[in-house]
């Protein structure tokens, strides 16, 4: 039998959160809910690396590698310093 225990509680949104998404690597989660704000996660240490608003409430996430070619989104390097930055 496996033995499921909690072993973080992330605390950042006001609202019920409506949506979750793990990064490719494991390493970033990405939270949404109905406070209208999205929260980008490091699960290594549960440190919130962003939040950002998004003035409606949120019904899905999806997390994109850093590099992908979006506007806005990070390079892979801008990502990794922010990670590092945030577990100092």
């Amino acid at each position: 039998m496996v033995e499921k225990k909690c072993t973080a509680t992330l605390k950042g949104h006001f609202s019920a959160v409506t949506s979750l998404s793990l990064s490719s690597d494991g390493w970033l989660l990405v939270s949404g809910g109905r406070d209208k704000v999205v929260n980008v996660w490091d699960v290594r240490s549960s440190a919130k690396l962003a939040t950002v608003p998004v003035y409606e409430a949120v019904e899905g996430v999806v997390a994109l590698a850093p590099g992908s070619g979006l506007p806005g989104l990070p390079s892979a390097a801008e990502a990794a310093a922010a990670v590092a930055e945030a577990r100092r």
